[in-house]
Formats: structure tokens, sequence, C-alpha cells
């Protein structure tokens, strides 16, 4: 029989080869194989009844920053949506390209980032689970991981942004005291400022 690299003959390679493709896709497709696992479908929510919820959330909520908005920022708003958009519906999110994304624009901006995102199409995924609508944070929490073990681990720096930006009740995730933060706590320590409640 053949023998390849360090003595192991073919059969023994390409099991190890099927093996790590089917860990790569498991680990793309990790959120719908849980979800299923769970019985756990997002809510049905038709676009309607999601546009209402944004437009509830938003009215009772004040930037943290004392921030306000501009009509100027509406076309950047809608952009900044978008793209979020694009990585959260992806196979495999970008999630340092979105906090960076993020990480300049001030409480009232961010305000306009969700509007913007207003409720959008989520799909149920792979495994038959049901479409429905979801605004910005419903994506958020069924996209960002919230473990280390499978997810990223982040610190955030909070050098270049403005004093109040920066979480006073929660975790800010520079690392100092707790170490790197789960991709939702990062998010959530980021959105803080904005005042919306963090649903994610």
């Amino acid at each position: 029989m053949a023998k390849g690299l360090a003595g192991l003959d073919q059969k023994t390679w390409v099991g190890i080869g099927v093996g790590l493709a089917v860990l790569v896709i498991l680990l793309i497709v990790r959120k719908d194989v849980l979800r299923w696992l769970s019985g756990e479908d997002a809510p049905l929510v038709s676009q309607e009844d999601a546009t209402t919820q944004v437009e509830d959330v938003l009215a009772d909520a004040d930037p943290v920053d004392d921030s306000v908005p501009t009509d100027e920022f509406a076309a950047t708003a809608m952009a900044v949506a978008d793209s979020q958009y694009q990585e959260l519906t992806s196979w495999s999110q970008d999630e340092y390209a979105m906090m960076a994304q993020l990480q300049s624009y001030d409480g009232a901006q961010l305000q306009q980032i969700f509007e913007a995102f207003g409720a959008r199409l989520y799909d149920g995924g792979i495994f038959g689970g049901e479409d429905t609508y979801m605004n910005l944070f419903g994506f958020y929490a069924e996209e960002l991981d919230n473990s280390l073990i499978y997810g990223n681990e982040i610190t955030l720096d909070w050098d270049d942004v403005p004093e109040q930006w920066r979480p006073t009740n929660m975790e800010d995730c520079s690392g100092i005291i707790t170490g790197g933060c789960t991709e939702k706590q990062a998010f959530r320590a980021i959105w803080w400022r904005s005042g919306l409640p963090l649903t994610f």
C-alpha cells in the first residue's frame, strides 16, 4: 500500500481530509445546526410589525452622549445599514469589519443606522426554519456568537473616541480587567452610547 506524508497510507489521509472538510462545513453553518438542534426558530414577525417595533424603540431612546441626528448623515446611515445586512446574511461574517464600521459614530448616528436598517428579511436557515422580519438587533441576536469557545474573543480600543462613548454600566471589552469579550458583548459595548435597548 502506498505511503504518504508522515508514513500514513492514502486511505488515512483521505479520512483526515474528509473529517477536516466536515469540520469546516459545521463551523460555517454552526448557527443553523445549533438552532436546529435546540428547536428554537426565530419568532415569526411580519414586516409591518417589525417596522412598528423599530419605530417604538426609537421613540423611547435617547443617546447617552446627548448627540442629535442630522439629515446629512442619512445616506451614510443607509450605506452602513446595508453593509451590516450584507455581512449578517453571508455564510461567515467579518465581525471585526462590522465593528470598525460602527466604532466611529456617535449615539445619534448609531440610532440613524438602526432606523435605516429598519425591518429586513431574515432567512430561516438551511434546515427549514421560517423566514421572518427582524430589526438590526434581531439579526445580531441570531448571527453573533456569545461564546469564546467557537466565537471570536474581542477587545475594543477606546483611546481614539470620546470618553462618554465608553460604557459605564457594562463590560467595555477593553481587555484591562476581564480579557476579551464575546462578539455580542463587544457589539453591545459599541451600541451602548445609542441609548437603545440592547436586546441581543
